[in-house]
């Protein structure tokens, strides 16, 4: 019996001997390829190893991250950002009676994404209203994704995604300052790929010219209008007043028009009328006009 104990212990004494002396060796670690968001990496079998923790930093200095573990000799790391530096090592250990056991550190490797460069923006206002925005084509791309802001660091707002490199930008206010910045997209089946945001370039919508050359013929009760269009002008505001001074009040409109003459009607015989033909665009809703007023014509009626 008492030979039985002492055997019994000699053995608990003998796991436990092992259990506390085991070692777990190094692995050398390898980066077998990468692309634009995955990187592929191996390593050598480390003694006693059965689990390998693998570990990112995206510097270097020693902030490294668990991002998995795996008991093969090879690791994916995925969704990663195109033309970034990515710093690994591995860990190996083992667990022996509910007790993990760590190996040492492996080598520290590096391995830069492959470049996904941004487009190159630039930009033409074709009128009051539309600006052409154009970019540099990416060999890789399947297609781009343009976005737009009012100001150069405010919200950008995905305004086109297609296979072109450029397009016109519609319904823009007048006069008015946009910028613009493009991504490219890749798209190979297995992985979706997106550039940065690529430098941001502004484009300017022209300013609305006012009406020329208004010609006036006067009879007694009406004045037939004629004027020079303007080019890319929604329309055209008549405004009417016996007054010089009151021209410009809005009381005064009579009349909205598309067209390039128009007659007045319904006038008093023989008394001094002042005009305004008034240019303007429509966009989102509302009227927009020449930053100046145009020239006041006059004609008096005749008896």
């Amino acid at each position: 019996m008492t030979k039985l104990r002492v055997t019994t212990l000699s053995i608990f004494l003998l796991l436990s001997l092992c259990a506390c002396t085991l070692t777990v060796g190094k692995s050398n670690l390898t980066i077998d390829e990468s692309s634009y968001t995955t990187v592929t990496m191996t390593w050598s079998e480390a003694k006693n190893a059965e689990v390998y923790e693998v570990f990112r930093s995206d510097n270097g200095e020693g902030d490294f991250n668990r991002i998995g573990q795996t008991n093969n000799l090879s690791y994916q790391d995925r969704n990663l950002t195109p033309s970034t530096t990515y710093y690994y090592k591995i860990i190996p250990n083992v667990t022996k009676e509910e007790k993990k056991i760590s190996g040492g550190d492996s080598n520290v490797v590096n391995v830069t994404t492959e470049s996904f460069p941004a487009p190159i923006v630039t930009t033409g206002a074709v009128s009051s209203q539309k600006i052409d925005v154009s970019w540099t084509s990416n060999p890789n791309a399947s297609s781009y994704e343009l976005y737009s802001s009012e100001t150069i660091n405010g919200i950008y707002t995905l305004i086109y995604s297609g296979s072109s490199t450029y397009t016109t930008v519609a319904n823009l206010v007048p006069a008015s300052v946009y910028w613009f910045s493009v991504k490219a997209v890749m798209n190979n089946g297995s992985e979706i790929v997106k550039s940065d945001f690529s430098p941001a370039n502004f484009g300017q919508t022209i300013f609305i010219l006012n009406t020329y050359s208004v010609m006036l013929t006067p009879s007694a009760t009406s004045v037939k209008l004629s004027w020079g269009g303007v080019v890319g002008v929604s329309g055209y505001e008549i405004y009417v007043s016996t007054n010089y001074a009151a021209i410009g009040w809005t009381t005064n409109i009579v009349l909205s028009t598309s067209r390039t003459s128009a007659s007045i009607t319904k006038l008093s015989p023989s008394t001094t009328y002042y005009f305004w033909v008034r240019s303007y665009v429509s966009s989102g809703g509302k009227r927009y006009y020449p930053s100046w007023n145009p020239y006041t014509y006059s004609a008096t009626t005749t008896n």
